[in-house]
């Protein structure tokens, strides 16, 4: 008769470590390394890249219609040069206050720099998934207890 009690503590230290495993690997899908809360934060990464090489992309087309139009129009040199601040041998400078002539030049991107968070290596997920089978087991044998109580 001695067996089953045995076969019970038994029975009810696999359901604990069960509930450790099952505890542990949901924590791990969501806030675990390469869970979902990183799977998240790479979306934003790649959201914000295909933001850049979009705008990266328009300057291009405007840089190569640009030098298209200076290889192959002369009057388009003079305007460019102009806008430079170069002058014909006659001419003179007109500077008029509060107009910026020179004109905003082309952001050529920025460094994206992933933030990778430090980890501890999960030991708080690991702790809270033996917490809750050990809690599992304390429990279930204090409600053992108060049933064979009555």
């Amino acid at each position: 008769m001695a067996v089953k009690p045995i076969m019970k503590g038994i029975t009810r230290l696999g359901i604990s470590i069960y509930i450790s495993v099952i505890i542990l690997i949901a924590l791990n899908l969501l806030t675990g390394p390469g869970g979902l809360k990183d799977y998240r934060q790479l979306q934003k990464y790649r959201t914000t890249i295909e933001q850049n090489i979009a705008a990266l992309q328009g300057i291009n087309s405007e840089l190569l219609s640009d030098s298209g139009k200076l290889i192959h129009q002369a009057d388009e040199i003079k305007i460019q040069a102009r806008e430079l601040g170069w002058v014909e041998a006659n001419e003179g400078i007109i500077v008029v206050r509060g107009y910026d002539q020179n004109k905003p030049g082309y952001s050529m991107g920025k460094l994206l720099s992933r933030e990778i968070e430090k980890r501890s290596g999960g030991y708080s997920i690991k702790l809270l998934a033996l917490l809750g089978g050990i809690l599992f087991y304390v429990f279930s044998g204090f409600y053992k207890s108060i049933m064979l109580q009555r």
